[in-house]
């Protein structure tokens, strides 16, 4: 089978990072970073690995993968196993377990026709079957658009990642990043709103995340120095689930404060607002309900002011971790257009619970959620501003 969505970590296999140092020093950070990191996401997938043996247990309901030359694979995650001469043993997997050696994966294509198998056997990870529409030959500037098997809309995402005038000043590095329309080559298009993107982990920690589908992408990098070298970022492109009818220009961009790099970058002042209900300030819709062109200002609402609100931990009644289920709603400039795909709500704010896969919440039988914390405020002053965000990895989002 194929699995609609996917998490991906710079924890895991093969995981390409934007930039090379150390948490609180300046890293060496090079033009196309973002690029290929976000190639091998979205196009080609990444760290594949020879399989010496793949066995599959009948009283155990899963395949055993042996990595002899050992493997970083995470639980949880989705794996392409490949090349095998029997039915069942290839195709795309969910990792149930992990020893330094072994992966041990679902029986997610079927019962395998043998006990084992043979041929020149390899995993990797999977891409979300995207594709690279546009690139020029230095692989700084790239158009990507999503696989045409499915229905999204026909917007797309174009990243200007090359060393312009100004990206990396005052330490930080930023690339630019557009929604686009109608292209023809890669410097050829209508442009519907531009925003930017870091491009470096520089100061903090070498560490991302990403979950997305063939729909859309949430990118959540660390960057910055000050007191949290580990904060992330929510950035985010693709197509919300909306309610229009038709809604052809339903696509959603979250990018960074500003168009210019300032001096704030490196700093914990420098989110985007992301987790705040009700701000509009740094994400856009392609175009409001009428469809007539001009990217609107975009909100979600939410039980309290920001995710990872509302409630002490754990649940005094019964020690639990909850999340609010429902869509989150997502607003354009005058009306309720949908809602954000493959986002749960945490109503505590935890922060062992950072980086945590949380399965069977209440209410949330035969769930998957990815729990991390992301700054939640655009300006603060020396204090923690983090909160807890929840993504559904299982699927399907639609």
């Amino acid at each position: 089978m194929t699995f609609p969505v996917k998490w991906f970590s710079s924890a895991m296999e093969g995981a390409p990072l934007l930039s090379s140092g150390v948490a609180g020093s300046a890293h060496t950070t090079n033009p196309g970073s973002l690029i290929a990191l976000l190639k091998t996401v979205l196009v080609t997938g990444f760290g594949i690995k020879s399989v010496s043996s793949l066995v599959y247990s009948s009283a155990a309901q899963a395949i055993t993968a042996t990595v002899a030359a050992g493997h970083k694979y995470l639980v949880d995650q989705v794996v392409e196993l490949s090349g095998a001469n029997e039915s069942g043993f290839n195709g795309e997997f969910r990792v149930l377990s992990v020893t330094s050696t072994n992966v041990v994966v679902g029986l997610d294509n079927g019962t395998p026709a043998a006990a084992s198998a043979t041929g020149t056997l390899s995993m990797k990870i999977p891409s979300l079957g995207w594709a690279v529409e546009f690139e020029d030959v230095a692989n700084y500037k790239i158009i990507f658009k999503r696989s045409s098997s499915i229905s999204a809309t026909p917007l797309r995402i174009y990243i200007d990642n090359s060393a312009w005038t100004g990206w990396n000043n005052n330490g930080g590095c930023l690339a630019k990043v557009l929604m686009i329309e109608n292209p023809t080559d890669i410097n050829t298009f209508t442009t519907v709103y531009e925003t930017r993107w870091p491009c470096s982990h520089n100061y903090g920690a070498t560490e991302w995340q990403i979950v997305g589908d063939g729909w859309l992408l949430y990118f959540m990098p660390t960057y910055g120095s000050a007191v949290l070298t580990t904060i992330r970022r929510l950035f985010a492109f693709g197509d919300i689930s909306s309610i229009r009818p038709g809604d052809n220009y339903n696509c959603l961009m979250i990018g960074y404060y500003s168009l210019l790099n300032d001096s704030s970058l490196l700093s914990y002042v420098c989110g985007n607002n992301a987790l705040k209900f009700r701000d509009s300030t740094h994400s856009r819709l392609a175009r409001s309900h009428h469809q007539l062109p001009g990217a609107v200002p975009a909100y979600w609402l939410g039980l309290q002011d920001y995710f990872g609100e509302g409630m002490s931990f754990p649940n005094p009644a019964d020690n639990g971790f909850y999340v609010v289920n429902q869509p989150i709603p997502v607003f354009d400039d005058v009306s309720y257009r949908g809602s954000l795909p493959g986002i749960r709500c945490p109503m505590a704010t935890t922060n062992a619970y950072d980086t945590t896969n949380i399965k069977n919440l209440p209410l949330m039988p035969d769930s998957i959620t990815r729990l991390l914390l992301v700054q939640k405020i655009h300006i603060v002053s020396g204090s923690d501003y983090r909160r807890l965000i929840g993504f559904d990895i299982k699927g399907p989002w639609r």
